[in-house]
């Protein structure tokens, strides 16, 4: 009766009400089946124009919402990105402490300064000197850093403008002027 259990076992799992045909694949079981990925969380509620000028790129990153190529008369391109954590974005003195860190010998104190535009605050540090965009990369001299945050009802908003310092001291203004017309949807 021992030997009879497991074979008995084995025919009660195994059977169906009908017969599997061979040309179909079989259904999957419920226990191979992964549960479907959270939803996505949203682009971001604030909307903004880039100057016509901007060149829009693929971004290089999935962290960044959208990327532009910004040009210069001497042909030194910047770059500006746009990114989006949803409610949770680093919070103001955690971004600005590391965006200071991403740069070496600043010929002055970087400025940070608070502009109310609308439904929105924009805490904006310029800083200037050696950047090195990303951790390891190596650092390049004479170069300046626009970095914004944009605090909507949707959480914080990161705006960088970047390159060398003529570049980014010829977008100032527009950049700038782009922040304020950023507007909730």
């Amino acid at each position: 009766m021992r030997r009879l259990l497991p074979v008995l076992a084995l025919a009660v799992a195994c059977s169906c009400d009908e017969p599997r045909d061979p040309s179909k694949p079989p259904a999957p079981s419920t226990r191979d089946v992964a549960p479907p990925p959270p939803p996505p969380p949203p682009f971001s509620g604030l909307a903004f124009d880039a100057p016509a000028e901007w060149r829009a790129e693929k971004p290089t990153s999935n962290m960044r919402k959208a990327q532009y190529a910004v040009p210069d008369r001497d042909k030194a391109e910047g770059d500006a990105v746009f990114i989006y954590f949803g409610p949770m974005g680093g919070g103001i003195e955690g971004n600005v402490s590391r965006w200071k860190g991403q740069f070496s010998n600043p010929p002055s104190e970087p400025k940070l300064e608070e502009i109310k535009a609308g439904d929105v605050t924009i805490h904006l540090l310029d800083i200037a000197g050696e950047y090195a965009s990303d951790m390891g990369a190596e650092a390049k001299p004479d170069q300046r850093g626009l970095f914004a945050i944009v605090q909507a009802s949707d959480g914080d908003h990161i705006f960088r403008l970047s390159g060398p310092r003529g570049t980014v001291a010829d977008w100032r203004d527009a950049f700038v002027e782009m922040l304020k017309k950023a507007r909730t949807r």
